[in-house]
């Protein structure tokens, strides 16, 4: 596992101990109302993700395109050379 996936677990780890100490008992309605939330949350989360993938796909097409012009440019400003 990558140092993220240890981080990641240790972190899990942290927030289930820290919940053991706080026995809380909670509403029913509390707890539907805290799962439409966190789905919410995980929909967004989902959105933004698939958006910033978008985003970075349009940046690396325009990096090869940058690229590719200065290749061109390069060669040319070689011939001018020669």
């Amino acid at each position: 596992m990558s140092k993220y996936d240890d981080l990641a677990v240790q972190f899990v780890q942290t927030v289930r101990e820290n919940e053991r100490e706080y026995d809380e008992t909670y509403q029913p309605n509390t707890v539907r109302r805290s799962v439409v939330h966190s789905r919410e949350d995980i929909s967004l989360i989902a959105f933004h993700t698939a958006h910033i993938n978008n985003h970075l796909a349009t940046i690396r097409r325009l990096a090869w395109v940058t690229v590719f012009l200065l290749g061109v440019l390069v060669i040319q400003m070689g011939e001018l050379i020669s």
